[in-house]
């Protein structure tokens, strides 16, 4: 299953992380030392098209800055993981 992230970038959802908002991160937030490394190693990759940044994801090798709140990802990462449970349930591959 695959997470879409915004401006047409989806990963794959066993990938994530962590899902965090952006304001955390951004210049003044408490975790901003730790953005400030990432990005000195060329892992995090702007996928905001333009718009304000609302969300931070990271996964296992890159941290995606995206538009759409940590509020709506974190839904459709449950949404997914739901889906797959219950479909998993309805085949005998629980």
């Amino acid at each position: 299953m695959f997470l879409h992230l915004g401006h047409n970038l989806s990963v794959r959802a066993s990938e994530v992380v962590a899902i965090h908002d952006y304001a955390l991160f951004a210049p003044g937030g408490v975790n901003r030392p730790l953005f400030e490394r990432v990005q000195a190693e060329g892992r995090i990759a702007d996928v905001t098209g333009g718009k304000r940044p609302r969300a931070l994801v990271i996964t296992t090798d890159t941290v995606y800055i995206s538009a759409i709140s940590h509020t709506t990802l974190l839904r459709r990462t449950q949404n997914l993981y739901t889906f797959v449970r219950k479909n998993a349930k309805t085949t005998g591959n629980s």
